[in-house]
Parts: structure tokens; C-alpha cells; sequence
């Protein structure tokens, strides 16, 4: 070339500068789990080809919900270099053994990705708990007796058979089966709170006052919400004694009559009674 053009410096470095990215995301909007699990996992994917390792931070705010079942959920997760890969992230699911807690929510979020990294979507997950401890609510006993003239009446009770996150309402209603009048109607709710397993409530006794009354009986039936309850023991029969005495005198303790004549003896009775009465009458010389 032109001798009066000169070249200063004869050389120079040229950086390649690598603008290829790989996307960071989980593999799910969610994952699903039972209380009857012990472990879980989320698992995050990288896609596309990087060559340096690329990091992320996985984090979950603590849970809001009492006694939650999922472990802690964060760290950073390290992909070597190289092409598409996953990473599995564990945590621990513990079953607090609370009964009706519902679904448990729990969220996650990926973020800080290092260089060459980039967040595609989903970049939040949740984690999903869903409860498998079921309550059983029953009359504590099968069957009652009780006298008709206790004024203190009968107390019955019903009985869950653990923990819940929620009350549970549980409604008795009677029905007569040959008792009508010896007893208040019973049509009651009961509520059952969380840490309650056992709540009781009390049946009005009537005395009829009538002696002789045959064994009298009416069931109790109950029903809980929420639906997920599991009742047992639906029934419980309620037998009415009866205290009732009868006492039979007659009208006069004596009597006069001309002989070869009859004569009318009375008896009467003190209560009404369910049934008649036989009355033996035996004279004496």
C-alpha cells in the first residue's frame, strides 16, 4: 500500500461476547400431595445449552396456616454445564394428624438466575396439600335407660374422634318409637369445637303419671357437618322406665248385708294406669 499510511498497533484482540441464554422454569403451575405422603418434590428445568454452571434461588415464604404439613422449600439450585436438564427439589410433608384442615396451599418462586441464565414461565409453583384425615362423630353409647320421673333428666353425649381444623356441628333429632308423651322433643345442634372430642346435652323427662306403662323407647338420630364427617353409630335407643306404683284399697273396710241378700264391694285405684287391673277378691268365714 501507500508507504505514508502507517499501521499503529499491527495487531489487536477482538472478545467474543456469548449472547446464547438458557430459560430457567418448573416443570408445573403445581404439584399435588396427600397428607399420607412423607416427601415431595418440585422440579425445576433448564432448557438449552449453556458453558458455565447456571444457579437459581428457590424460595417459599412461611406457611400462614396453623400447624402446616409442608417442610421449608428454598436453596439454591447449581445446573452444570451442558444441555437440557432437571433438578428435583425435596421437602418434607408431615401429617399433623388435624382432621378437616381442607387443602393447603403453599407457594414457590424461582429467582436471581446467575449469567446465562434467564426465568421462563411457570417461574411460581404451588404446592398442594390435600388433607386425607377423616373425624368420625357417634353416640358415645348405643343405648340409654333412664326412669320417667327423673327430674335432672338424661344427659347424652356424642364423641369425635380427633382434632379438627374446623368445628363440627352436629344436629340430634328423636323420634318416637313407643314413647310419645315422656319425653321433650329433642331437635338440637351441637357444636364440637376444634380440640372438643366430646359434648353432651340433656333430654327433658315427663311423668306421664300413669302406673303399669309397658317398657317405652324412642331413637335418637344425628347427622354432622361439614360433609366430609364421617358418622357411626347414627342411632341411639333411649328405654323410659317406669316408677309408677298403683296402690288398690277398697271404698269401705267393712261392710253390712242381710243374709241371703248380695251386697256391691268396691276398689279403686290411687293413678291412672296403662292397663286394667284384676282385682281377686277372696271372703273369709
Amino acid at each position: 500500500g501507500d508507504s505514508r499510511v502507517i499501521l499503529n498497533p499491527f495487531t489487536t484482540n477482538v472478545d467474543i461476547i456469548d449472547d446464547d441464554t438458557v430459560t430457567i422454569s418448573f416443570t408445573q403451575p403445581a404439584y399435588y400431595y396427600y397428607t399420607t405422603n412423607t416427601t415431595g418434590y418440585i422440579v425445576i428445568q433448564k432448557t438449552g445449552t449453556s458453558d458455565i454452571p447456571v444457579t437459581i434461588l428457590v424460595t417459599a415464604p412461611p406457611s400462614a396456616q396453623p400447624n402446616p404439613s409442608v417442610g421449608v422449600i428454598s436453596g439454591t439450585i447449581t445446573f452444570p454445564p451442558g444441555g437440557n436438564t432437571v433438578q428435583s427439589v425435596p421437602f418434607s410433608i408431615t401429617n399433623p394428624g388435624i382432621a378437616l384442615k381442607g387443602v393447603e396451599t403453599h407457594n414457590v418462586s424461582l429467582s436471581n438466575p446467575s449469567q446465562g441464565g434467564v426465568l421462563a414461565q411457570p417461574s411460581q409453583t404451588s404446592v398442594v396439600i390435600m388433607d386425607t384425615n377423616m373425624v368420625m362423630v357417634q353416640f358415645e353409647k348405643p343405648s340409654y335407660s333412664v326412669y320417667e320421673n327423673n327430674t335432672a333428666g338424661l344427659v347424652v353425649c356424642v364423641t369425635k374422634d380427633k382434632v379438627t381444623a374446623v368445628p363440627v356441628m352436629v344436629t340430634i333429632v328423636s323420634t318416637p318409637i313407643t314413647a310419645v308423651t315422656n319425653y321433650v322433643t329433642v331437635s338440637t345442634t351441637v357444636t364440637m369445637a376444634t380440640t372438643s372430642t366430646r359434648e353432651c346435652f340433656t333430654i327433658t323427662m315427663l311423668d306421664n303419671h300413669v302406673a303399669l306403662d309397658p317398657t317405652l323407647t324412642f331413637a335418637l338420630s344425628l347427622t354432622a357437618t361439614p360433609t366430609s364427617v364421617v358418622a357411626s353409630s347414627l342411632r341411639s335407643i333411649i328405654t323410659i322406665l317406669d316408677t309408677n306404683v298403683v296402690t288398690v284399697t277398697m271404698v269401705k273396710t267393712t261392710y253390712s248385708v242381710v243374709e241371703g241378700q248380695s251386697v256391691s264391694v268396691c276398689a279403686v285405684k290411687d293413678v291412672t294406669t296403662a292397663r286394667g287391673l284384676s282385682v281377686s277378691l277372696n271372703t273369709q268365714g
